[in-house]
């Protein structure tokens, strides 16, 4: 009310700092302090000689905890013991937990975005609490008369990083966000850090990259009705023989073999999903390892935040003792329960001819991530098999890797 400036939501805060003016130049220098669990720290002016208020900020955190970022977008912090939130904020956090919901639906004020501009950024020397291990972040947020864009976004994991940028078009009716984020040089264990007699069940490489856009004043409404692809590539590495029996529900041979260091190479991973009016759907899921070649399909719907993907394990070799039950994976993003399909044995074989019709399309859509990838030599060792299956395996043509 006293500036015509608009902050974001946060969580309780309490900050100090140095107040000055020239004319219809506002500073704060040497602002310090805390909101909610982070520290804060930087310099802040307001231009308010303008049209609209202009707001420029250089601000660091040297510990951000990450669940304090939730209520710029509407969400709440954690609440418990030792957890800094408003209690309008622990209301909020109730209702999500008891709706099992992720994507918080609390409405933007359009009004307030195209009332001011801005040129803000942010850096975390250091990040706690995150759904994935995050070792430190940085972004640049500039607002112009309505269009807001967060760019560049970068997020550091202890091996890899996301990259890219998020907009957010307010000068429209109905705003409209998108997102452009890539995941390169990661690494398997690192995001599914899954331990086995101390040792990780899963290792090797991990790129990815999520394109979307949707329409909506909330976070939960621009993602229900989101279009795009999202897709993740595993394209080397090692798993536990155990587990990748194990993915082919082999329960005797898996069993056996839990005792055992023994590892096999993961070939290639794919999992690719098309996104429209907010329900991703895979048909290329691919996971192939040694013993066992791994596809599936399914969904995820965005809106309900719910899941249903389906896994098939297809063994190389005939055994014969060999049970193979689908691997469900069904219900809220929150909380999914893993299964199998009772009575749905599937016979051997056929994998190379699964192998062959999965593959086909892969030459294409890896450009997505990275050119380089439909060439790695892991992956193009799959293409190669695919085709020499008889597979029409072509290459992406020139025109589309060009585009994208």
């Amino acid at each position: 009310p006293l500036t015509g400036v608009a902050l974001p939501n946060t969580p309780p805060y309490s900050l100090r700092g140095r107040l000055s003016r020239d004319g219809l130049l506002w500073k704060i220098d040497n602002l310090g302090g805390r909101v909610g669990d982070s520290d804060l720290s930087g310099d802040v002016s307001v231009d308010t000689g303008r049209d609209r208020p202009f707001l420029k900020a250089d601000l660091s955190s040297q510990s951000l905890d990450w669940d304090d970022l939730g209520a710029l977008f509407g969400a709440a912090p954690k609440v418990g013991p030792g957890e800094t939130v408003s209690p309008e904020q622990a209301a909020i956090a109730r209702t999500m937990k008891a709706q099992q919901r992720l994507l918080p639906d609390a409405p933007l004020d359009v009004s307030r975005i195209r009332a001011m501009d801005a040129d803000v950024s942010y850096r975390a020397a250091s990040i706690r609490d995150a759904p994935v291990k995050l070792n430190a972040g940085s972004v640049r947020v500039r607002l112009e008369d309505g269009l807001l864009r967060a760019q560049p976004l970068k997020l550091d994991l202890p091996r890899g990083q996301v990259s890219g940028h998020v907009n957010l078009d307010a000068r429209k009716a109905t705003p409209v966000t998108d997102l452009d984020l890539r995941l390169t040089n990661s690494r398997i264990e690192t995001l599914i850090p899954v331990q086995f007699q101390g040792a990780p069940a899963l290792t090797g490489s991990l790129v990815g990259r999520a394109r979307l856009t949707g329409e909506g004043n909330s976070v939960h409404k621009a993602f229900a009705s989101a279009d795009g692809e999202v897709m993740v590539v595993a394209p080397g590495g090692e798993i536990r023989k155990a587990f990748a029996e194990l993915m082919g529900v082999n329960v005797v041979k898996g069993l056996g073999l839990l005792n055992k260091r023994d590892t096999t190479p993961i070939r290639c991973g794919v999992a690719h999903f098309e996104t429209r009016d907010g329900v991703m759907r895979a048909n290329n899921i691919v996971f192939d390892t040694g013993p066992v070649l791994v596809t599936g399909k399914g969904s995820v719907n965005l809106a309900t935040e719910r899941m249903d993907l389906r896994l098939r394990g297809q063994d190389k070799k005939f055994r014969l003792v060999r049970v193979l039950l689908p691997v469900t994976a069904k219900g809220p993003l929150m909380a999914p329960k893993l299964g199998v399909e009772p009575g749905a044995a599937l016979a051997q074989g056929g994998a190379a001819a699964t192998l062959g019709s999965l593959l086909s399309p892969l030459a294409a859509i890896l450009p997505f991530i990275d050119p380089g990838l439909a060439k790695d030599a892991n992956c193009a060792a799959l293409l190669g098999e695919a085709q020499a299956d008889g597979a029409p395996v072509k290459s992406a043509p020139k025109s589309l890797t060009a585009k994208r």
